[in-house]
């Protein structure tokens, strides 16, 4: 790898439910959003880690910024800083659970820009919940950045990134200049599980909390004020269960009558 120095790295980190473990309400379709474990963004957790290879090869520092509508558990922020952030950021608004792209994508950008000179951004392609990947996009655009997105590897050559980027139907591979951002998916990397240390060293890290007036907002400023979309439902379509009875003395005689009944319903095809 080509000497670039060393690196001043924000990485974008959401907190969001852990959808494997959500589950909706059976009468309503909503999601129980409050009975779901909180989790790092499956994206973000691959951001963060390629921001601390980065730093361990060239040397600098990386600093996590978060916008929620509360501090997230204690746990979750350990979590962050033993990955290998040095630093935490978060921007809490009671109502960043409802913005949209454009305010999240405002909001993080003034945070970002209250850090100073940033050599990189990194950020997930999408988050986990709402996957939309427009954030890190239009993070660039408020800063006035260039932006690569679908990065799969980077690399470093005679002071420049060399980024590999894979589209639908090749890979294709580019130089580029500082200050950049760059949005990652799960194929860059495989985040590291901190160890017990690690985790106790983590308690011992900076963690800055800012409200939206911090960075430049009004005081009647709001997340939920500054979305351009406003969601007006989520909800779970309903789908009964058919309640088939399935009897049988043996298991052989199970399988069959399951098969049976299973292709009866248009379930499974017999070609």
């Amino acid at each position: 790898m080509g000497e670039i120095g060393p690196l001043t790295i924000a990485v974008c980190v959401k907190f969001c439910p852990d959808t494997a473990q959500l589950k909706a309400d059976p009468q309503t379709g909503a999601p129980r959003l409050d009975e779901a474990p909180q989790r790092i963004s499956t994206f973000d957790e691959n951001a963060l880690e390629e921001a601390v290879r980065l730093k361990e090869t060239h040397g600098g520092r990386v600093i996590a910024v978060s916008l929620a509508a509360q501090a997230p558990p204690p746990e979750l922020g350990l979590r962050v800083l033993a990955m290998g952030a040095d630093e935490r950021r978060v921007i809490v608004d009671t109502t960043a659970g409802r913005a949209d792209a454009l305010a999240t994508s405002r909001i993080l950008a003034a945070a970002l820009k209250r850090l100073g000179r940033l050599d990189l951004v990194i950020c997930g392609e999408g988050s986990l919940d709402a996957y939309n990947r427009q954030v890190g996009p239009r993070v660039a655009e408020e800063l006035e950045i260039p932006v690569l997105s679908h990065v799969t590897r980077i690399e470093a050559r005679d002071g420049r990134l060399l980024i590999h980027r894979a589209l639908e139907d090749r890979t294709v591979i580019v130089t580029a200049a500082l200050p950049l951002l760059l949005t990652v998916g799960q194929e860059i990397n495989q985040p590291r599980f901190p160890t017990v240390l690690q985790i106790k060293g983590a308690s011992s890290k900076p963690v800055t909390t800012w409200g939206l007036p911090d960075l430049g907002f009004g005081q009647d400023d709001t997340a939920e004020k500054m979305s351009g979309v406003t969601t007006l439902d989520v909800s779970a379509p309903a789908r009964p269960r058919l309640q088939i009875p399935i009897e049988g003395a043996t298991a052989a005689e199970l399988a069959r009558e399951l098969a049976g009944k299973l292709f009866e319903q248009g379930l499974v095809k017999i070609e």
